[in-house]
């Protein structure tokens, strides 16, 4: 090749290299503006538009004139409930309670259908400026903080200790949560009015047998104030009620169906949802539930610990203002 060819074939490649390049630098993607670095995890703006948006889509009632304020008021929350998660997420890498392919893989699925499918998962990600990655990086990073929040396991030691604290307390009379559906009567109804409104009840009930929502019934028909919430009258413990509601409730298991009882208010239909039975104050009774509040318990300590130990840094001149 002569000198000439040589110097045109560098030039070339001069006037070709700055094109090259610049179209390297278009196929990376730039960094989304971060909110805070938490270790090696970073909380970015778009993630935090996400969650707002999100808890947006959860409330359509908000007038469309509220919802900046809306969206201004839950921004310190979740970005500040999002790198807690990075603190244990943190915390979770170091300490191997982080979830598995397949955990990451169903919640991911899950989140998608929720979406209407992966075209429509892409899209919301787009739109906020947020990759297929950044999507599964967030749904692990909420898998592993809660797994620490579930991992506080509390000692023999610790059970003891509380069952001794607490014995006296751990007393509990019968307790049963129940609904009603009441078609109420009159001392002044004649005894057709009576009768029309038995008939009334009986069919009811034979209707809730055959699968009809007591709830939805309790709602349209029941005279009593509790018809709004689907006839649900909470929990009660024995002398709560008058005697025939009450023997007919706690003889129910929780799922069963009364048959018709009459008090003097009218006629019931009584349904049990729960049933909560006297115990006496032993240890083995009272082990699961101790186990269950101590972990609950353990696990909101352990959570305060990790982020109280978290270096979180801020990319913001200050950190969040204090309510």
């Amino acid at each position: 090749m002569t000198r000439s060819k040589l110097l045109l074939a560098a030039l070339a490649a001069a006037l070709l290299l700055p094109a090259a390049r610049s179209a390297a630098q278009q196929e990376a993607p730039a960094p989304l503006p971060a909110y805070a670095h938490v270790g090696e995890d970073t909380i970015t703006r778009p993630e935090i538009d996400w969650r707002i948006d999100e808890e947006l889509e959860a409330r359509p009632a908000i007038p469309a004139e509220r919802r900046d304020v809306f969206a201004r008021y839950m921004h310190k929350r979740l970005s500040e409930s999002l790198i807690e998660q990075a603190c244990l997420y943190e915390y979770a890498r170091a300490n191997g309670l982080m979830p598995s392919e397949d955990e990451i893989q169903t919640t991911l699925e899950q989140k998608i259908e929720q979406r209407g499918g992966e075209e429509e998962w892409k899209e919301w990600l787009d739109k906020r400026g947020l990759s297929l990655e950044d999507g599964r990086h967030a749904v692990e990073r909420w898998l592993a903080a809660e797994k620490v929040r579930n991992s506080y396991a509390p000692t023999e030691e610790e059970i003891a200790e509380y069952f001794e604290k607490n014995k006296a307390r751990l007393q509990a009379n019968d307790e049963v949560e129940a609904s009603h559906i009441l078609i109420g009567t009159d001392p002044k109804d004649s005894p057709a009015d009576k009768e029309a409104k038995k008939h009334l009840i009986e069919d009811l009930r034979k209707r809730i047998e055959e699968g009809e929502d007591f709830a939805a019934l309790a709602r349209e028909h029941s005279t009593c104030p509790s018809a709004s919430k689907g006839g649900s009258l909470g929990k009660f413990k024995r002398g709560a009620m008058v005697k025939p509601f009450e023997e007919a409730a706690f003889a129910l298991k929780p799922g069963e169906l009364s048959d018709i009882v009459e008090t003097q208010f009218g006629y019931h239909i009584i349904k049990v949802t729960d049933r909560k039975y006297a115990k006496g104050a032993s240890l083995d009774d009272w082990r699961d539930e101790i186990v269950k509040r101590l972990k609950k318990s353990g696990g909101e300590k352990l959570v305060k610990d990790i982020r109280a130990a978290c270096e979180v840094e801020y990319v913001e001149a200050e950190t969040p203002a204090e309510e």
